[in-house]
């Protein structure tokens, strides 16, 4: 049956394309009062004025009135570590980012029961939906199976009437009510299992980058691509994964400082020739930097620990390194960026590259602040993502855009944007990031006061 939900306010962003630069991004945002968001089979067919949706006489609709509430598109978080959420509340806060890495490596190297990880990527994955996300880029490099079946399993079959039914001052009818649990008895009674997908196209809710680490050679690996059988790096979880679910991964690469670079390389060539995003975590503290630009410091010692080919000094920035082995481009998404000379924001400007800024994760690791409102940085494709529960005390986009306005000096609109029409251009997603016909039915839900939202 179509459902229609109204709401105080719908934030549609309609037509809507990335935004690059301040102004852009600071826009008046497309919006409509008292409207209703009308979706059939998890898809938006329309978004009209109540007045409007009221007329129709000979419709069918199951209808939830949503009172107060804001809606606005599902969010994006462009950069998750998901199969990390069982490191919550075990890692060092505020020390610098080298010794929260090194606390980090002591937590996975203590022995986690499989089920402990699984339970504790459910409950994210489920915190994650209940917040208004309406899709991840996942990285991992240990857990990636583990991680897309749970996302498949408990995600991907949710419904547009079951997300609406949870919204906060959500009303229906005592008829509607009545109808909606004999549907769930029946239901139950005959087995039926919620199918999966359908919602924007989308399998599962997931973009897998699966992460290159390290200097050594692999084994050979069957399910690997011919560029990545050989050569000095590895693919940790490659092994255990099966072959679907490799070719549903972008390949990543980690670090310039934990990565060979002829892999990266190969990583991103066949992420160009395959139309897939590369992504790597650049110029993430200063003492990157330092590991990168001298071969030097507490990070160039913590690698020499873990990696038996410790980086060497390049005597240049890790985003001018990127750029010389030809990393950069449209399709490339550069996590973190705290660390950037004004020569290195214009570098990444001219190549428009996408960099996903993480600010309550950079708080916690104490390794800087970005600079999105940089004049060098209008050819920059800005979006938000969480990192990680290692990083973070939860994975809520809803905070984190929240704490991207506060920390950058944007208003609501500017992040809003960062967190749904650019993340989706950063991830690639053509389903999703609007609120308009053809597009997914995922929504995000904001307090009544909708004053920051306004023009």
């Amino acid at each position: 049956m179509p459902t229609a939900c109204r709401a105080a306010m719908v934030l549609t962003l309609a037509g809507e394309k990335a935004a690059r630069g301040r102004t852009a991004l600071e826009a008046p945002l497309r919006a409509q009062d008292n409207a209703v968001i009308l979706a059939e089979d998890g898809v938006i067919v329309g978004v009209e004025p109540y007045a409007v949706f009221r007329r129709r006489a000979a419709t069918s609709f199951s209808f939830t009135d949503a009172g107060d509430a804001c809606l606005a598109p599902g969010l994006i978080n462009a950069h998750c570590h998901l199969e990390l959420s069982h490191t919550k509340g075990k890692c060092v806060e505020g020390k610098g980012f080298t010794h929260w890495l090194r606390s980090l490596v002591a937590v996975l190297r203590t022995p986690c029961g499989t089920e402990e990880a699984r339970t504790a990527t459910a409950k994210a994955l489920e915190d994650i939906a209940a917040s208004g996300t309406a899709h991840v880029g996942d990285v991992g490099s240990r857990l990636p199976g583990m991680v897309s079946e749970l996302a498949e399993h408990l995600l991907a079959g949710r419904k547009w009437e079951e997300t609406i039914r949870a919204l906060p001052g959500a009303v229906r009818g005592e008829a509607q009510k009545a109808r909606e649990a004999q549907k769930a008895r029946e239901a139950r009674e005959a087995g039926e299992f919620r199918p999966r997908g359908g919602e924007g196209k989308l399998r599962y809710p997931l973009t897998h980058f699966l992460e290159l680490i390290g200097f050594t050679p692999p084994a050979p690996e069957a399910g690997a691509a011919e560029e990545l059988r050989a050569g000095p790096w590895f693919l940790p979880a490659s092994a255990a994964l099966p072959s679907r679910r490799y070719i549903d991964c972008a390949l990543a690469g980690h670090s310039l400082y934990s990565t060979a670079p002829e892999a990266l390389q190969a990583a991103h060539a066949l992420c160009r020739r395959t139309g897939r995003v590369f992504s790597i975590h650049l110029a993430e503290s200063p003492d990157e930097d330092e590991c990168i630009r001298n071969g030097s410091g507490p990070l160039h010692a913590l690698t020499a620990e873990l990696l038996p080919a410790p980086t060497r000094a390049w005597g240049t920035s890790p985003a001018a390194l990127a750029g010389k082995l030809g990393l950069l481009g449209p399709g490339t998404l550069a996590v973190h960026c705290v660390c950037l000379s004004s020569t290195d924001i214009r570098l990444l400007s001219r190549n428009a590259c996408a960099v996903c800024l993480c600010p309550r994760s950079n708080a916690f690791t104490a390794s800087g602040r970005a600079e999105p409102t940089a004049p060098e940085a209008d050819g920059i494709l800005f979006c938000l993502g969480t990192d990680g529960l290692s990083s973070n005390t939860d994975l809520d986009m809803r905070k984190e855009a929240s704490a991207a306005r506060d920390a950058y000096g944007l208003p609501a609109r500017a992040v809003l944007r960062m967190a749904t029409v650019n993340g989706a251009a950063a991830l690639g997603l053509s389903g999703l990031g609007t609120l308009e016909a053809g597009k997914a039915a995922v929504v995000s839900v904001f307090a009544p006061d909708k004053a920051s939202f306004l023009p």
